[in-house]
């Protein structure tokens, strides 16, 4: 599948969450409607989403060649059976009734979280940087969904301001960072972000976190998402993917793994009454054969590293 990615629809591949514009004029999909951007729980509680009605229905990569896709990653011969940095997470938040998933799956958890870690020794207190500096310099105001690449971006050009610095606009997202806030943010930049190319996914995000390197993904919800399997746990489960169910595609960050549980430990932003406290278990398999057509659990859309 990944010889038919061809350059021009490049950025395409890298948006992982398009917005609607975005999106209507690469697939001319249908009107955008209320169902795309709202996953809707069995217990028809309503939580927003923020990639509209984007599901991309396969895994987005970058060209193998580019210098934007991981490339050439040491997999050690004996990864521990278990890892997670979800210690190092601000507190779990909810993202409200705003399609703002991917700022607070890249700012307010994955930079908060990748800060917090290599300052681990020098400071006694985590920082928490708000996803409304990123979010509302990308949507000015108009708040629907962004994709995970210019997010990304935005960060390693301007880093994010501090919670308490610019709190998040539950409500809205019109306001517009100030000089002051700017230069809060500055010291938050990002070094740099990968996308993952699809190929030996398991083993490579989890090395990555073993590195202290979360990985955002987007991915596409169905009414399975979140349910309780057979061990208890709040997850997402293998099973036959049919694409008229999917709500919408949704932006997470990957902290964490067990080989008990066979799945990839994600933090949500629905609040910590969502799931297990906030957080979500992703079955590997959903990391697993991502570019095959025949693959029912095909719900993986894109994957990328956030890095110091």
């Amino acid at each position: 599948m990944r010889k038919i990615l061809f350059l021009p629809v490049f950025l395409f591949l890298l948006s992982g969450c398009l917005d609607k514009n975005e999106f209507a004029s690469v697939l001319s999909t249908d009107p955008l409607s209320k169902k795309g951007e709202i996953f809707i729980a069995e217990d028809g509680e309503e939580y927003w989403m923020g990639c509209e009605n984007s599901y991309c229905y396969g895994f987005s990569a970058g060209a193998p060649e580019s210098t934007k896709t991981l490339q050439n990653l040491a997999i050690p011969a004996n990864l521990p059976v278990a890892f997670d940095l979800s210690g190092f997470l601000p507190e779990v938040g909810n993202q409200g009734r705003l399609g703002s998933c991917t700022a607070w799956a890249t700012t307010y958890y994955g930079r908060s979280l990748l800060f917090n870690y290599n300052e681990r020794n020098a400071r006694t207190q985590s920082i928490r940087l708000s996803p409304s500096y990123i979010y509302n310099q990308i949507t000015q105001g108009e708040c629907k969904g962004t994709s995970i690449a210019r997010s990304l971006q935005l960060l390693v050009d301007e880093g994010a301001s501090e919670w308490e610095v610019f709190p998040y606009q539950s409500t809205g997202c019109n306001l517009q960072p100030d000089a002051e806030q700017r230069e809060n943010a500055s010291n938050f930049k990002m070094k740099d972000f990968k996308l993952l190319s699809g190929e030996n996914m398991v083993a490579e995000v989890k090395t990555l976190i073993t590195l202290g390197n979360p990985v955002v993904v987007a991915m596409g919800l169905d009414p399975e998402f979140g349910k309780k399997d057979e061990l208890g746990l709040s997850a997402y489960r293998p099973h036959q993917v049919v694409k008229e169910k999917i709500f919408g595609a949704h932006a997470m960050l990957v902290v964490g793994y067990s080989d008990q549980y066979q799945a990839f430990k994600l933090v949500n932003s629905w609040g910590e009454g969502w799931g297990d406290g906030g957080f979500v278990w992703v079955d590997y398999e959903a990391f697993e054969n991502v570019f095959d057509l025949q693959n029912p659990f095909r719900v993986l859309c894109q994957a990328m590293v956030v890095m110091n």
